[in-house]
């Protein structure tokens, strides 16, 4: 038998990963990538995906780095009615797509164009609730004004974050990150995804 003096709480300690802030939120998609097949659980029951990485950058700024911030959403790469990509996309355009669209419909259109998100809070967590069409106002850029190119805080932040979403999905499907098996979703070979 343990003595209570043998006991010792301890407060676990908290991420310091810094959070935008929920809401309605201006953001421009900063790059879509194919992250190959992930093995994805629900309710015990196991399948195998073919996912994509969308990521945004938003209208606020870090205030640990003075960067702008990046939120990123993993889904399904499937257009079928109920799925996730679908009803981003519809309510993205404010369009449905068009059965015959559907087995070629290319995602790389997106990459430049300005939403609307509502990013919501799920217990620790912000999740992107819903990807709507831009307000007038969205002046969120996806480069450096002064140089023409990727602003190279965007370029840190989207290498640091799409590999932690992806470590976060091997965690989920218990294997190991093999960085060399992600694609962006243009496979021209003189670009380069981010990470």
């Amino acid at each position: 038998m343990q003595n209570i003096d043998d006991i010792i709480v301890r407060e676990e300690k908290k991420s310091d990963y810094e959070y935008p802030t929920p809401g309605m939120v201006d953001a421009i998609c900063c790059g879509i990538w194919n992250v190959g097949v992930q093995k994805t659980e629900y309710m015990g029951d196991v399948k195998y995906r073919n996912k994509i990485v969308i990521g945004f950058i938003l209208d606020q700024v870090s205030e640990k780095t003075g960067a702008p911030m990046i939120q990123y959403e993993a889904v399904g790469l499937s257009l079928f009615e109920k799925s996730k990509l679908y009803q981003i996309i519809k309510s993205w355009t404010s369009k449905t797509i068009p059965d015959d669209e559907r087995p070629n419909y290319d995602l790389k259109p997106f990459v430049g164009k300005r939403a609307t998100l509502n990013l919501v809070q799920n217990n620790e967590y912000i999740n992107i609730g819903a990807v709507l069409p831009p307000q007038q106002s969205n002046k969120v850029e996806l480069i450096d004004p002064f140089n023409g190119e990727t602003h190279p805080f965007v370029r840190k932040m989207l290498e640091k974050s799409a590999q932690a979403v992806l470590e976060k999905e091997a965690i989920e499907a218990n294997k190991k990150v093999n960085l060399s098996e992600i694609k962006p979703l243009d496979s021209d070979k003189n670009k380069k995804a981010p990470f």
